[in-house]
């Protein structure tokens, strides 16, 4: 019974619309470690794809990080897709520092948008937004910010598979509102003729 609670509450959580004000208070630094405030604008008609790591979880160096690396290079010139690497932390915070960004991004040869996540020494916003159970994770939202995917046991295939379809269907919905309009716009000049 308290397992179906906990399903329940993390499928109502789901739900919500909007991208969270964790993410869009966080500062996101490129590969020439320029500043970056994203804003609601920046997820327009984007599956966004979240990567949670440490830099001294074993699991991210050997599995998260490249996986990440690849599903970036994969989508790299693709508008509809977006990758963002945040290293939550929600221990070793001597460690797992905003210096360490850099060396992992040199390390990994990450060409995307990273930021530190660890409120000031007090832990991960993202990783309780997100229902996290520690990193490697990966979390997939759509166009309006609902969680599509929060898991560590994921793969190059699967994670393909449903960005492909998240992205699919921002297509669709664009086609039939652009069907929509024309439709919309031949009745208005028959009326107006």
């Amino acid at each position: 019974m308290k397992s179906n609670i906990i399903k329940f509450l993390f499928l109502l959580n789901t739900l919500a619309y909007g991208h969270s004000t964790e993410l869009l208070n966080l500062k996101w630094y490129d590969s020439k470690d320029k500043v970056h405030k994203l804003s609601e604008k920046d997820f327009s008609k984007k599956i966004t794809v979240l990567k949670f790591f440490k830099s001294n979880c074993p699991g991210c160096l050997s599995f998260g990080l490249p996986l990440a690396k690849k599903v970036s290079d994969h989508y790299k010139s693709d508008t509809k897709v977006q990758v963002l690497i945040a290293q939550t932390v929600f221990s070793g915070f001597r460690t797992n520092t905003k210096s360490k960004l850099k060396d992992i991004r040199k390390r990994f040869n990450l060409d995307v948008l990273m930021a530190q996540d660890d409120l000031g020494g007090k832990g991960s916003s993202l990783i309780g937004k997100y229902r996290a159970q520690g990193t490697p994770w990966f979390v997939i939202l759509d166009e309006n910010g609902k969680v599509l995917l929060s898991d560590y046991r994921v793969s190059f295939k699967g994670l393909k598979n449903l960005i492909d379809s998240a992205k699919n269907k921002i297509i669709i919905e664009v086609s039939q509102r652009k069907l929509q309009t024309r439709r919309a716009y031949k009745k208005y000049e028959i009326l107006r003729s």
